[in-house]
C-alpha cells in the first residue's frame, strides 16, 4: 500500500512540475516558431526588396539597439519666425 501512495505522489510530482508547465510553453513555442516560418517564407518569396523582408530587417535591428535615443531633426522649425499677434487678443475670442 506504500508503494503505492509513494509511486503516486511521484507520477503526481512529475505531473505539476514537469508536464504542465511545459504542456503551457507548448502554445508559445508553437505560435512563436509559426511567426518565424512566415516571415520567413514571406522573406524568401518576394525577395530581400520586398516591404516584409525590409520590415522583418529593420525590426531585427531595432531589438538589437541597446539604449535607442530619437532625435528629430525639423529645418522649417528653425526657418520660421515666431508669430506674433497685431492687435491685442482679449479673453474669450
Amino acid at each position: 500500500m506504500a508503494t503505492a501512495v509513494v509511486f503516486g505522489l511521484g507520477i503526481a510530482t512529475m505531473l505539476t512540475l514537469v508536464f504542465t508547465p511545459s504542456m503551457l510553453a507548448v502554445r508559445v513555442w508553437f505560435v512563436t516558431y509559426v511567426q518565424w516560418f512566415a516571415q520567413l517564407l514571406a522573406k524568401l518569396s518576394m525577395g530581400r526588396s520586398s516591404r516584409a523582408a525590409r520590415d522583418w530587417a529593420l525590426s531585427r535591428q531595432a531589438r538589437r539597439m541597446k539604449a535607442p535615443e530619437i532625435i528629430w531633426d525639423d529645418p522649417e522649425a528653425a526657418v520660421l519666425a515666431p508669430i506674433t499677434a497685431e492687435q491685442p487678443v482679449q479673453a474669450a475670442e
